[in-house]
């Protein structure tokens, strides 16, 4: 398997909390390699979520009025 290669193969083992050093095992590939690949896997899905609309209705509180509430 090559490190400039994206492999869709170790998705399951990452999603199901298997650790990097055993994908690797698994993959016969180098622990970099799948270090990048989580790396690009989770800059990516951050990227998604920073993507998506927000959804509902607008807050009601505004910053000034937030001010004003303390916690008890």
């Amino acid at each position: 398997m090559s490190e400039s290669v994206f492999d869709y193969s170790q998705y399951p083992y990452f999603l199901e909390g298997e650790n990097r050093t055993n994908i690797a095992k698994r993959l016969n590939t180098a622990r970099s390699s799948v270090n990048k690949w989580v790396s690009n896997f989770l800059i990516k899905c951050l990227e998604r979520l920073d993507s998506k609309p927000i959804q509902g209705r607008p807050a009601k509180l505004t910053q000034a009025n937030s001010n004003s509430f303390q916690l008890i």
